[in-house]
């Protein structure tokens, strides 16, 4: 099965994300902790510092058979003590032609593809919990569907396609999760859930990693 160019995209964001820890964690290998006092410098650097934290996720439904909506997910968010952030995510199918609720007509044959669609944007908090853990919870507008192209036919038109959407949300999106620091790298792990628009909540979880960039010590 050929990728999709959503597929290609996350995979270069992915890798570029990569190759970006790897030459901080390089760049920073250098200028270790002091052996002879570790613990006091650790707290000193993450007590009394603002950083901005840049990170990239990976979400995944919380339903089988629909594991390639999978996300991307792309947040920036400034914190020392208390601070905030905002996420854009998206699965980049961006394709407007499934308007129409699914219906099933004399003319139907049989679903030629299905496709998904997942669009969300967030802001919200983020709390230092303690000295490498951060914990965040945001809120914000989402929408998923599902894509349906149909193969048609009738005998005055001969064979046709139609679209259609199915089991769509588009709602009020709530998340929360926690971000791990290791010196200049993140690593976060969360979930994300869409409450309306179908007869279940919609739920997702979303794991990445990210880079923190210190801009002032107090």
């Amino acid at each position: 099965m050929k990728s999709s160019h959503s597929d290609i995209i996350k995979y270069i964001l992915f890798i570029a994300f990569s190759a970006s820890f790897v030459l901080t964690y390089a760049a920073e290998k250098g200028n270790a902790f002091p052996a002879e006092k570790p613990t006091t410098y650790y707290s000193f650097q993450f007590a009394r510092e603002q950083v901005l934290l840049i990170g990239y996720n990976i979400g995944f439904p919380l339903i089988a058979e629909q594991i390639r909506v999978s996300p991307c997910e792309l947040y920036v968010g400034m914190v020392s003590e208390v601070g905030f952030y905002a996420k854009f995510k998206s699965n980049f199918n961006f394709n407007t032609r499934y308007n129409s609720k699914l219906v099933f007509t004399s003319d139907f044959k049989d679903i030629e593809k299905i496709r998904y669609h997942r669009l969300g944007a967030l802001v919200g908090v983020y709390l230092h919990l303690s000295e490498p853990v951060y914990a965040y919870f945001g809120i914000g507008y989402g929408s998923r569907k599902q894509m349906i192209q149909v193969n048609c036919y009738n005998d005055q038109v001969g064979a046709y396609p139609e679209y259609y959407y199915y089991n769509r949300y588009r709602s009020v999106e709530l998340e929360a999760g926690s971000t791990l620091r290791f010196q200049e790298l993140t690593l976060s792990l969360g979930a994300a859930m869409l409450p309306i628009g179908n007869k279940i909540p919609y739920f997702e979880i979303h794991a990445g990693m990210g880079v923190v960039l210190p801009i002032r010590r107090f």
